[in-house]
């Protein structure tokens, strides 16, 4: 196909005496021929929040998408901007000339040439469709949720221009998963004072290490020194286990009809990081614990007596930390179709750019004209084509019977030999 130039000086037959007048196409990327429709869609989950959602839905003879560009200004309004479902593009010509990132967003486009420019000095150009990282933390114990799936991308070109290298030009990776909750360490139990030798009086046996209450026995029962409390030193407490970090989100799909595997990046996310291990509370102390009596009674022997005992105090439970179900998520799907680059919608810029550029350029107007009605005629033998509402190829219908005239126009006003279309 001929290739449409920004612009093109030359001399042409303007009517029948009108010669060798110099004349310059319409700017292409003049806004003239620019449509932006937006069209919002009431609050989903979008990009971990619940937020109304556009589409966006861009036409253009040649579109630009630079953030130094304030005349088409189509990089700044949705450059990391969270809230574009959609953002589909049609046109003659695609010029990306600044990173762009559109989190989550399915991107569509439809481009007889696609380029990307790199600036010097400055980051490579991309499309990523990465979505946002939820870097909220969830609570106590809870797993992380899992990492929302990268964007899907259709493109669509007739030709492409890009810097010869392989970094991804499109970046469809998933976003990470999200951080576990976090665990606790297990609280130590609470310890006793130990009294195991209060009396320094012979005695017909040891006394009793761990002893935690000890009281002393008269003849008759009664308990005369009391030494502690009738309690026991605690376990420690169980450790509790942060969640499981969640898993990567899956790559987005890449369906096109070039062969664009080099340049681009359909990897799942990373899993979120595993979090620490928690460690049980220690066991009170002494352990283990007894109650014990201690008999003084005049002429009876000495001795310590068990009561109750020995009492085993237990450690916590530690908790170790889960591993992610994967370390990352899935990676994306590649398509390549044997398929025209061409939408009946870049005709929304097509027609009107060649009703100006009629007077500048007969010959050009007319090979451009006759070039866009073969592809028209090409896409409505399609399935796509008959999938499509009523009112749209009706619009398409339309189109083309002004295409159809202009060309006649153009043969009805010229001396030129002109060639019938087909």
């Amino acid at each position: 196909m001929k290739k449409y130039p920004t612009t093109l000086p030359v001399f042409v037959l303007l009517g029948f005496i009108n010669t060798g007048i110099l004349a310059t196409l319409p700017d292409p990327f003049s806004t003239d021929y620019l449509n932006i429709t937006e069209t919002s869609s009431p609050d989903i989950n979008f990009n971990h929040a619940l937020r109304p959602v556009s589409d966006i839905h861009l036409t253009g003879m040649s579109v630009m998408i630079d953030a130094e560009d304030l005349i088409q200004n189509l990089h700044a309004p949705y450059h990391n901007v969270h809230h574009i479902r959609r953002y589909h593009v049609f046109a003659d010509e695609v010029v990306i000339r600044s990173p762009f990132h559109l989190p989550q967003t399915e991107v569509r486009i439809h481009a007889r040439k696609l380029t990307f420019v790199d600036k010097v000095g400055e980051p490579r150009t991309y499309i990523r469709t990465t979505p946002l990282f939820n870097l909220s933390a969830p609570a106590e114990g809870a797993d992380g949720g899992d990492g929302l799936d990268g964007g899907d991308v259709y493109c669509f070109a007739e030709s492409l221009e890009i810097p010869a290298d392989t970094f991804a030009r499109f970046d469809l990776m998933g976003a990470g998963g999200q951080q576990p909750g976090p665990g606790y360490d297990g609280v130590d139990g609470d310890s006793m004072d130990e009294y195991s030798n209060i009396y320094d009086f012979p005695s017909i046996n040891e006394y009793i290490a761990g002893t935690v209450y000890m009281f002393d026995l008269s003849l008759g029962g009664d308990q005369l020194d009391i030494f502690g409390e009738d309690d026991w030193p605690n376990n420690g407490t169980d450790a509790l286990a942060g969640g499981r970090p969640g898993t990567g989100g899956r790559g987005g799909d890449m369906l096109t009809n070039q062969n664009l595997t080099a340049i681009t990046n359909m990897a799942g996310g990373l899993s979120g990081p595993k979090g620490p291990n928690y460690s049980g509370g220690d066991a009170g102390m002494p352990n283990p614990s007894y109650h014990v009596s201690y008999n003084l009674t005049a002429g009876f022997p000495k001795m310590y007596t068990i009561v109750e005992g020995p009492r085993h105090i237990l450690d916590g439970m530690d908790a170790m930390a889960p591993d992610p179900y994967s370390p990352f998520g899935n990676a994306g799907f590649y398509q390549q179709q044997v398929r025209s680059w061409f939408h009946p919608d870049v005709l929304d810029a097509i027609v009107p750019y060649a009703t100006d550029a009629v007077t500048q350029d007969r010959d050009f107007v007319f090979d451009m004209l006759n070039d866009y009605l073969r592809l028209t005629d090409e896409f409505q033998e399609t399935t796509e084509w008959f999938e499509m509402p009523v009112y749209q190829q009706s619009k398409v219908n339309q189109q083309e019977t002004e295409m159809r005239a202009l060309i006649a126009t153009l043969k009805d006003t010229s001396a030129r030999d002109w060639p019938n279309y087909r």
